[in-house]
């Protein structure tokens, strides 16, 4: 009777240090959190066989992404600052799931952060990274004439990151980082997105730059998607960013010259003009 009794007490003691697992582990935290990771190199369409190759400083196996179980017992604080650093996640979006996934990295009109950014150095890169400009914009929006204050279309500048590590291999995977969001009929939006245009084509980091267009853009797009998710949803058609920064009447193409001519008194403004000038030679500058 004794024994039947201890072996009793012996359960209830086990189903009690199971509950207090249970809540005070955290345990589905870190679910939720194994399966935010995974949903970022799912979203970017990276192999879990090349995830070793992409983040060799953390030996991870395969046998490491076997499963959510597996994949808890290599998080760590320095994974999950990589990560963020890497795919310009949110750290906050990463830890918790609020918050918006990414943030764009300039809100306001700070155009020279957005210069700094472009023209920085980046020789410590470990890889090989090619860049290239997407603008998406709402399907709709009426480019010409500029009418200020009259029409809601939203334009989102995301920068991919053609990344091939530099390990013998011909793999190659991108990063979306997002630059800037605007609506076309707000002036100065308009001024940095034509600016960021010319900045690309004067870049010698730039490869391309690419217009785009989608159903419906919102502010807050990015709270929900991935970047490389907006870029995946565009719909037929293009457009060229650079046909609305050339100003001198040499081009055919130009599509909205005293817009443009604004803009470039914009940079000069800003005492930025000569700078962008100076970084590669270009038939579109004074």
């Amino acid at each position: 009777m004794l024994l039947k009794y201890l072996k009793k007490l012996k359960e209830f003691v086990s189903f009690k240090e199971w509950l207090d697992d249970r809540r005070f582990a955290k345990r589905s935290g870190l679910r939720a959190a194994a399966i935010r990771v995974m949903r970022i190199f799912n979203a970017h369409q990276i192999p879990v066989t090349r995830i070793p190759q992409i983040f060799p400083e953390f030996k991870f196996k395969f046998s490491d992404f076997d499963s959510l179980d597996s994949l808890i017992n290599v998080l760590t604080p320095e994974l999950l600052d990589r990560l963020a650093e890497h795919f310009f996640i949110s750290r906050e979006w990463l830890d918790t799931g609020y918050g918006g996934i990414q943030e764009r990295y300039e809100y306001g009109y700070n155009f020279r952060s957005l210069y700094n950014l472009i023209t920085g150095d980046r020789a410590q890169e470990n890889d090989a990274t090619m860049l290239i400009a997407h603008f998406v914009v709402e399907d709709g929006v009426q480019f010409v004439p500029v009418a200020d204050h009259d029409t809601y279309g939203g334009l989102m500048i995301i920068l991919q990151h053609m990344t091939t590590p530099r390990d013998g291999d011909e793999f190659t995977y991108s990063r979306y980082q997002p630059l800037y969001f605007g609506y076309w009929h707000y002036y100065k939006t308009r001024m940095m997105i034509k600016a960021l245009s010319l900045l690309f084509i004067q870049s010698p980091r730039i490869f391309s730059q690419q217009g785009v267009f989608i159903k419906q853009l919102k502010e807050g797009e990015l709270h929900t998607s991935f970047a490389v998710e907006i870029l995946n949803n565009t719909v037929s058609g293009w457009w060229y960013p650079e046909d609305y920064i050339f100003c001198n009447g040499q081009s055919t193409q130009e599509k909205d010259p005293v817009d443009a001519k604004q803009m470039h008194e914009f940079l000069k403004h800003k005492h930025l003009y000569e700078k962008i000038q100076k970084l590669s030679a270009s038939e579109f500058l004074d």
